[in-house]
């Protein structure tokens, strides 16, 4: 990732778990990382069919 966006990404995390302590940190943090996980396979899921939908378009699909 560009330097900016990892720092933001940083920054976010960081503001998310902020005043978190002991236990409830463990938990918040695999919350964010569940989350995360979903985004990513969320993520994925679009850009799988925003490929189909240009193959679709272009008519690229039929000459495979």
């Amino acid at each position: 990732l560009h330097l900016s966006i990892r720092r933001q990404r940083q920054m976010c995390i960081r503001d998310s778990l902020q005043g978190v302590d002991g236990d409830h940190a463990s938990v918040a943090v695999a919350d964010w990382l569940a989350a995360a996980e979903n985004r990513q396979i969320l993520n994925s899921a679009i850009a799988s069919l925003s490929a189909h939908a240009i193959d679709l378009l272009t008519g690229s699909e039929d000459s495979q």
